[in-house]
């Protein structure tokens, strides 16, 4: 967009510049008007004698015929050059728009397909892809996969774990144990092992999001994953990051990385905040990670808190809530 900007800045001088042209080619020069208003009593100057015909004009009004001349010419010039640049920026702003278009087309794609995986995967009778339930000691602990690392399990350790700034701030689930978000197994820093295609690993970021979108639509969950990993660590402060953030867990929640898709969407939501696009989507899918370990009664505190803080959703997120929370087995 900074091209659009310096051609803007460019227009925007150029048609000062043509204006100031207007306002110099009708002043005329103060030497030649009196300044002061005549004198009824001054007596009338004597008549010019005439011009004959062929004599040459006056040398004043030559150079300002001239002078004229050039400044009408150089305001042609300058107006042709405004049509240029306003055509020009009209051009970029359609291109820009088309790609915007086909990233909300995309997007809105993927959706789709990903409520109909979701609804397949719930029609299976045994769900055999999903972990069994974590044990439990009498102080109702869960096991090491929800627990922080180090952490001896139980509500006494979620309450040793030192919440981050965006939960300091509010950026919380309210009601649901705050060891279901700051509990969460967190990332060690190596990323999701693979490869994925260059087109997602070089170029501007609207490029690279873009390439990574085309590779959920595919169904290559593993090379998405790479690609939204990668994209995420090179522009951390990119408008769209909530975004790719929430696809890096789709693609991890896809491959039935249950545990890491779940760190990443509490991670989301604590990093992100519950008013960031696709926060109502991250505690869905929260949710759903959630049960697909086996942990019902997390996954249904996290169902309930998406109902209560987004009542207003789509009517899609809210029938797949709905969904999700029956599949799970919530009341």
């Amino acid at each position: 967009m900074s091209g659009l900007k310096r051609e803007t800045f460019a227009i925007m001088s150029l048609r000062l510049a043509v204006s100031l042209a207007a306002c110099l080619v009708g002043f005329t020069p103060a030497v030649a008007q009196d300044p002061q208003p005549l004198r009824i009593e001054r007596a009338a100057p004597a008549p010019a004698p005439l011009q004959q015909p062929g004599a040459a004009a006056p040398a004043g009004q030559a150079v300002d015929g001239r002078a004229m001349a050039v400044m009408q010419n150089r305001i042609a010039a300058l107006e042709e050059e405004v049509r240029r640049l306003t055509g020009r920026l009209e051009e970029a702003e359609f291109q820009d728009q088309r790609t915007r278009q086909r990233i909300d087309d995309l997007v809105a794609d993927l959706d789709r397909r990903l409520m109909a995986l979701d609804q397949a995967a719930m029609a299976q009778t045994a769900p055999e892809g999903r972990a069994a339930p974590p044990p439990a000691d009498d102080a109702g602990s869960v096991g090491p996969a929800l627990v922080a690392p180090g952490a001896a399990g139980g509500d006494a350790a979620a309450a040793d774990v030192e919440p981050d700034p965006a939960a300091r701030e509010g950026h919380v689930l309210g009601t649901i144990p705050r060891d279901a978000v700051l509990g969460l197994p967190q990332p060690d820093g190596s990323g999701p092992s693979g490869t994925a295609p260059r087109a997602t690993l070089e170029g501007t970021a609207a490029a690279r999001f873009t390439a990574s979108l085309d590779l959920l639509q595919t169904g290559d969950w593993s090379a998405a994953e790479v690609a939204f990993d990668r994209w995420l660590a090179d522009f951390p402060d990119d408008p769209q990051a909530p975004v790719a953030a929430y696809w890096l867990g789709e693609s991890q929640l896809a491959r039935e990385d249950f545990a890491t898709a779940a760190a990443t969407f509490a991670g989301n939501y604590r990093t992100y905040g519950d008013q960031a696009p696709r926060a109502p989507d991250n505690l869905l899918k929260l949710g759903t990670a959630l049960a697909a370990m086996g942990d019902q009664s997390r996954a249904c505190q996290t169902f309930i808190e998406m109902e209560r803080r987004y009542p207003n959703a789509s009517p899609a997120l809210l029938q797949a809530r709905e969904r999700e929370s029956r599949a799970a087995g919530c009341g």
